[in-house]
């Protein structure tokens, strides 16, 4: 599937990021003209049951619109320097397909090469560190990026900015994560810090195009980006109430290494609130002498490897669904078992036929179609397998 192709389908409304990488799996050499023929529609319904959605896809002068509006928007952002990468790109990170809510497109500019990185860690924390907090965040990020390590942060203010900057110093790159689209540079102050960051072979990341407003939930979104980018996550220093803290979870959530440096002022500060948290309740490793850093760097790639395979075995699962009963002889949803049809149920797995069998009281209780009931069990059934 080649990009106009995904972003196109990308702007039909029902089609958001689980539906799309459906689609990209089971049509991965999907064209423009593919879209809207009886064919693809025709198979396209088995996954969808939208009707807005199928009549969008059915509609080939909307396809038509979409795709010269998407080539308009591509033209567009290039003349700011900005490339579109949406999901299918072959420089797509492949660390951040692995979180369960990836950005359809990134919007980058700077060197794209960057993204290929997978040795990554994402140095954050507080807009207002203390003098020992930046003296900290400058050796973390140091020995990191001394180590090869492509530095991750979001361009704010205080822990962000000596991240990016330390990592400049070193004469290693840094990516920055903004909440906001790449021609609005925020906060004001760190423009010179951003045209530094590109002149320095570094990128400049956001999931948002030119034009789009910045809500404040665009700062949590960001957060998760930061994240998934990283194979390890060091904050630094934060409070409990700290914006940090989303950074925090979506580690945690994501399954990425944790780890924060060993605390050298006093633990009851409230600057440090967050840091204990992150120890206590999300498990976060302590960073303590320099040996500790080929220790953690271990840790980091034995974790994602560990995220990378548990990942391709979900993938692998062959799970029996039944998506049509009128192409499956042997179950009957809507017979009683003591009927003749019943006897024709050949799967092996009697929890499975219980099911089918409950389904086919409910139909009848409730006097619904077997298509009705179809399209429910496969809502429910893709909605809990991303979210599990």
């Amino acid at each position: 599937m080649d990009d106009i192709t995904w972003i196109v389908l990308s702007r039909i409304k029902g089609l958001g990021i689980k539906k799309l990488i459906l689609i990209l799996n089971k049509y991965p050499d999907l064209k423009l003209d593919d879209i809207s023929t009886v064919e693809f529609t025709q198979e396209i319904a088995k996954l969808i049951y939208d009707d807005y959605t199928l009549a969008k896809l059915n509609d080939r002068n909307y396809i038509l619109n979409q795709i010269d509006s998407v080539k308009e928007q591509i033209n567009f952002h290039n003349k700011f320097g900005i490339k579109l990468i949406p999901y299918n790109n072959i420089n797509y990170p492949e660390q951040l397909k692995l979180i369960k809510d990836p950005p359809l497109i990134l919007y980058c500019m700077g060197n794209l090469e960057v993204l290929k990185n997978t040795k990554n860690v994402a140095v954050v924390g507080t807009r207002k560190p203390t003098d020992m907090g930046i003296k900290v965040a400058e050796k973390v990020t140091t020995s990191f990026a001394e180590r090869d390590f492509t530095i991750v942060s979001g361009l704010a203010l205080g822990i962000d900015t000596i991240g990016h900057k330390a990592a400049l110093k070193a004469n290693k790159t840094t990516i920055a994560v903004m909440a906001g689209s790449l021609d609005k540079i925020y906060p004001r102050e760190n423009k010179f810090l951003a045209d530094q960051i590109i002149n320095q072979n570094g990128l400049l990341i956001s999931e948002n195009p030119i034009g789009a407003a910045t809500m404040r939930s665009a700062f949590v979104k960001r957060d998760r980006i930061q994240s998934g980018l990283s194979i390890g996550i060091c904050p630094v220093q934060t409070s409990i109430d700290g914006g940090t803290m989303h950074t925090i979870r979506y580690a945690y959530e994501q399954k990425r290494l944790l780890f924060t440096p060993k605390i050298l002022e006093p633990k009851d500060m409230y600057e440090y609130s967050g840091i204990i948290e992150a120890i206590n309740k999300y498990g976060a490793h302590i960073l303590e002498t320099t040996n500790d850093y080929e220790t953690l760097i271990s840790l980091m790639e034995q974790n994602y490897n560990n995220i990378k395979r548990s990942n391709n075995k979900e993938s692998k699962v062959a799970i029996p669904v039944i998506k049509s009963l009128d192409d499956v002889e042997q179950i009957s949803l809507f017979e009683s078992p003591s009927s003749t049809s019943a006897t024709k149920v050949i799967l092996k797995d009697k929890k499975l036929v219980d099911i089918v069998n409950q389904c086919s009281q409910l139909a009848k209780e409730y006097n619904v179609s077997k298509s009705a009931i179809l399209k429910n069990i496969d809502q429910v059934w893709e909605q809990l397998k991303y979210e599990n």
